[in-house]
C-alpha cells in the first residue's frame, strides 16, 4: 500500500497526498485502522460528492474470503468478502456491500479503477464484465463447443450414466447463463468502473519479496508493468501482470472485469 502510494506520487498519477486516504494497521490512531466502519466510511468518502470527469481509485491490499451467497448472483454460490481488522466482532465485508457504494452510488463520466490484491478477490466487487486475454468478454458457463466435448467424454467413459451427466451439465450451463443475464441488468453501470483483481475468486493472493521489497505479488506486478510500459492498453496490462506473475511461478492469475462493455484496447489510466 504504501509502496503503491509512492509510485502513483512519483509517477504523478496523483498530485498531492492530501487527496488520498489510507487506512493501515499498525497505524498510532483508531481512525486510520482499516475496522470495518472506518473501510466502508472511507468507500463512502471516495464517492461522496463526485462529479462528471472524476477519477476515482480504490486499492485494497490484505486478506480476502469466501462466504456463502444470500442474494442469488453468484454463479458459484459463493460472496467474495474483504477482511478488516475486526472481523471477529464486526463481520467481514461482501461484495454486496461493496458494489452498492463504490459501483451503484457512480454515474456516468466518472471513473472508478478499483485494484484488489487478496485472495478470492476475481469477483471482489461484482462487475458483470469480465475479460480473456485475448480482450474477449468471458461468458459464464461453458461453450457449446466445451460443451458437446463433455458430453462425448462423458458418454465414452460411461454410456450407462452418459444421459445423466447430460442433464446435470445441461442444468447448470443453463442456471448460470441465467444468473449471468441477470446480472449484466441489476450490477451494470454506466460508469467507468475498472477491477483489477490479483486472482480467481478460487484462488489465493501471495506476498513475497521482490527486488528486496516485501509487497503483495499483484500490487507489484502493477507496478513493475506500469514502470515498463507507462501507457498499456486495458488488455496489455492485464496481460503482462499474467506474465509477470506466471514467470515468477506464483498460482495466482489477475482477473480484469468492468461494469459494462468496454474497448479493451483503449489506454489504461488512474
Amino acid at each position: 500500500m504504501i509502496n503503491l502510494k509512492k509510485f502513483l506520487l512519483e509517477n504523478g498519477y496523483v498530485e498531492s497526498p492530501s487527496t488520498m486516504l489510507i487506512l493501515k494497521d499498525d497505524e498510532s490512531s483508531d481512525k486510520n485502522m482499516p475496522t470495518k466502519e472506518n473501510i466502508l466510511a472511507a468507500c463512502r468518502w471516495l464517492v461522496r460528492d463526485a462529479q462528471v470527469g472524476d477519477r476515482l481509485l480504490f486499492h485494497y491490499s490484505g486478506h480476502g474470503t469466501q462466504v456463502p451467497d444470500t442474494s442469488g448472483d453468484e454463479i458459484d454460490g459463493m460472496d467474495e468478502a474483504i477482511v478488516p481488522l475486526d472481523y471477529q466482532t464486526k463481520g467481514l465485508i461482501v461484495d454486496d456491500d461493496l458494489h452498492s457504494i463504490l459501483v451503484k452510488s457512480l454515474r456516468r463520466g466518472i471513473r472508478l479503477t478499483a485494484i484488489f490484491d487478496s485472495c478470492h478477490s476475481g469477483s471482489a466487487l461484482d462487475l458483470p464484465f469480465v475479460y480473456q486475454p485475448s480482450g474477449a468478454y468471458k461468458s459464464a458457463g461453458i461453450s457449446r463447443t466445451e460443451f458437446s466435448g463433455e458430453v462425448l467424454k462423458s458418454f465414452l467413459s460411461n454410456p450407462i450414466t452418459a444421459i445423466q451427466s447430460f442433464s446435470a451439465m445441461y442444468a447448470k450451463n443453463r442456471e448460470a447463463r441465467k444468473i449471468e443475464e441477470k446480472n449484466m441488468v441489476d450490477l451494470s453501470s454506466p460508469a467507468d468502473v475498472i477491477m483489477i483483481s490479483g486472482c480467481r475468486d478460487e484462488q489465493t493472493s501471495g506476498d513475497a519479496k521482490l527486488s528486496d521489497e516485501s509487497s503483495g505479488v499483484m500490487s507489484y506486478a502493477l507496478r513493475f508493468t506500469l514502470q515498463n510500459k507507462p501507457e498499456p492498453t486495458l488488455i496489455e496490462l492485464l496481460n503482462d501482470m499474467r506474465d509477470f506473475i506466471m514467470e515468477k511461478k506464483f498460482p495466482q492469475i489477475p482477473q480484469m472485469s468492468t461494469s459494462h462493455e468496454i474497448d479493451p484496447e483503449a489506454k489504461f489510466y488512474f
